[in-house]
């Protein structure tokens, strides 16, 4: 997990008061305590907000051009699961940036384990807060240029409880699909918007 220190980020709205640790596992749950300057004048506070400190993570939306297909992995999600929604998802690769890697080393590491394909290249698609209010995490995501056809079977690190299903779809399905709803995970909302937006350019510049 990459190092997360304790942060007095300067903004003179905000004034620090105090950051400590409450629990402290596999993530961080900080306790931040500040005053904030109000819209229309003064001060109020003291706010306390609790925080999760969780290392980054780097995403990539495996797409093949020539073929116009995306990749998307299925496995079980603890969050959807305790919300009651559909807990097998279908996401974009993803993994957390350790300490002293660069998310487009993250990228390919995470699509060899995770598809079992290897990176032809990447396009960036964005920089985002998961959830600014709640937690530290930023996604560093990229389109991730495959070839669909060496995509296939079942992946994941089993120490680690990864079963991972890879799946096959058109451009044209996955849009069909993002347009009824049927995706909930950020991560594949994002990606797949991004790439209706830019699927025409992508693949002219991959000819």
């Amino acid at each position: 997990m990459t190092d997360n220190p304790k942060r007095q980020p300067k903004d003179k709205r905000v004034r620090f008061i105090s950051q400590k640790t409450e629990f402290q596992g596999f993530s961080r749950v900080d306790n931040l305590q500040v005053n904030l300057q109000a819209h229309a004048g003064g001060w109020i506070g003291p706010i306390n907000r609790e925080v999760y400190i969780r290392a980054d993570a780097a995403a990539v939306l495996p797409y093949d051009p020539l073929t116009d297909q995306v990749a998307l992995l299925e496995q079980f999600r603890a969050g959807s699961y305790l919300a009651g929604e559909n807990c097998w998802q279908l996401e974009p690769v993803a993994g957390m940036v350790d300490s002293g890697e660069i998310p487009q080393d993250v990228m390919v590491r995470e699509t060899q384990e995770e598809l079992g394909v290897s990176l032809v290249r990447l396009e960036p698609i964005c920089t985002y807060l998961v959830s600014p209010g709640y937690t530290t995490e930023r996604v560093f995501y990229s389109l991730g240029i495959i070839r669909a056809e060496e995509v296939q079977g079942i992946h994941g690190m089993a120490q680690e409880g990864e079963d991972i299903l890879t799946h096959v779809l058109s451009a044209d399905e996955a849009f069909q699909r993002l347009d009824a709803g049927e995706f909930q995970y950020s991560l594949t909302v994002i990606g797949l918007l991004w790439l209706k937006l830019n699927r025409d350019r992508v693949r002219s510049s991959s000819k």
